[in-house]
């Protein structure tokens, strides 16, 4: 058990962005990335949670006008949903009722309507 909650320092932004392969086993963390000649840079770096990493799970990210919004498996396999307007570094959070078992067939992917 000692394992799982030392693992939980996974950045949340490795598996947000995880097309840029970023890791960081320290904080838990989103990236807001801006796009500059087909390169990605990180332009901010915030906390959001601490997440389940005993089994691997994706998150999702989106960002819509001024607001951002990320999915993701909390430290006790709670999904939850969090939001903040862009350049706040105040996440407001909802814990859903789904809890994930013990497997990684589970995803997130997150629609805005």
């Amino acid at each position: 058990m000692k394992h799982i909650y030392s693992a939980v320092g996974f950045m949340l932004s490795t598996l947000i962005l995880s097309m840029i392969h970023t890791l960081d086993a320290q904080n838990v963390s989103t990236e807001e990335v801006k796009m500059v000649e087909n390169t990605r840079h990180i332009v901010e770096q915030l906390e959001i949670d601490s997440v389940w990493v005993a089994n691997k799970v994706s998150f999702d990210l989106h960002t819509v006008g001024n607001k951002q919004f990320v999915a993701y498996y909390d430290k006790n396999r709670m999904m939850t949903v969090a939001s903040r307007e862009l350049g706040s570094d105040q996440w407001q959070k909802k814990t859903l009722p789904s809890r994930l078992m013990w497997d990684s067939h589970n995803y997130v992917a997150l629609g805005i309507d």
